[in-house]
C-alpha cells in the first residue's frame, strides 16, 4: 500500500509541473557523479530533462511543501566556480517559484568526493544573494535539512 501512496505523489507532482514521467525519481538521483539522496521526497532531475540549464536537480515534498534546489560540482571548487552554482541556483528558484506556490524553497550545494571547497568559494556561496545555503556533500541524507 505504501507503493500505491508514492505513486499518487508523483502523479500529482506530474501533472502540477507538466513534468515527463523519466524525470522524476524516487529517493535517490546520480547527477554529476554525486549522488543526491533524499529519502520521502520526490527528486526532479532538472537540468538536462526539464529544461537545459539551472540547477541540476530539485527535490519536492507534497505534504511539508519544501522544495530542495540542488546543485552538485565536482572537483576542487573555485570561487569561478560556486558563483556559477549560484547563478544556477537563482534560475531554478525562478523556474518553480511560480510552479511551486507557497513552497518553502532551500538552496543546497553538494560537492563530490571530499573535494576541496576553497575558502573564497565558501564566502561565495555564504555571501550570495540566495540566502541560507547548505552546503553538503555528495551521498548525504537531504531529507535530514
Amino acid at each position: 500500500m505504501p507503493q500505491l501512496k508514492g505513486h499518487l505523489k508523483k502523479e500529482k507532482l506530474k501533472a502540477l509541473l507538466n513534468i515527463p514521467e523519466h524525470c522524476i525519481h524516487c529517493n535517490e538521483l546520480t547527477k554529476d557523479s554525486g549522488d543526491i539522496i533524499c529519502p520521502s521526497y520526490l527528486i526532479i532531475e532538472h537540468d538536462g530533462c526539464v529544461v537545459s540549464g539551472g540547477c541540476d536537480a530539485v527535490a519536492v515534498h507534497m505534504g511539508k511543501r519544501r522544495a530542495l534546489l540542488i546543485e552538485v560540482k565536482g572537483g576542487n571548487i573555485d570561487e569561478h566556480a560556486a558563483g556559477k552554482a549560484v547563478r544556477q541556483l537563482k534560475a531554478c528558484s525562478e523556474y518553480y517559484r511560480d510552479k511551486l506556490k507557497n513552497f518553502y524553497f532551500i538552496p543546497i550545494f553538494l560537492k563530490v568526493g571530499g573535494k576541496r571547497l576553497e575558502g573564497y568559494a565558501r564566502n561565495k556561496l555564504k555571501k550570495s544573494q540566495l540566502k541560507g545555503i547548505h552546503i553538503g556533500n555528495s551521498g548525504d541524507d537531504l531529507s535530514l535539512i
